[in-house]
């Protein structure tokens, strides 16, 4: 986990998600996380985001969150919480 400089995702970044309802927002932490997906390729991510309900259940731990999936951040403008 790191700090970092960065306060949202910038275009190409690649975000883990929890891909749950994000209706009510989503909970942002600058990560620097490597990665396998099922398939067996890897990456390394730079963001995790959660829904509230996983927020809640990693009681705000972005290493609790339990990932579904990753993506490329397309550079749209993005509203998050910062964690601490």
């Amino acid at each position: 986990m790191t700090d970092g400089d960065e306060k949202q995702p910038q275009k190409g970044d690649t975000v883990l998600y929890c891909a749950h309802d994000v209706a009510s927002g989503l909970h942002w932490w600058r990560v620097a996380m490597g990665f396998r997906r099922p398939d067996g390729s890897v990456g390394e991510a730079k963001w995790l985001a959660a829904c509230d309900a996983c927020f809640v259940a990693s009681a705000g731990n972005a290493l609790a969150v339990r990932v579904a999936g990753d993506g490329t951040w397309d550079g749209s403008p993005v509203t998050f919480r910062a964690q601490d």
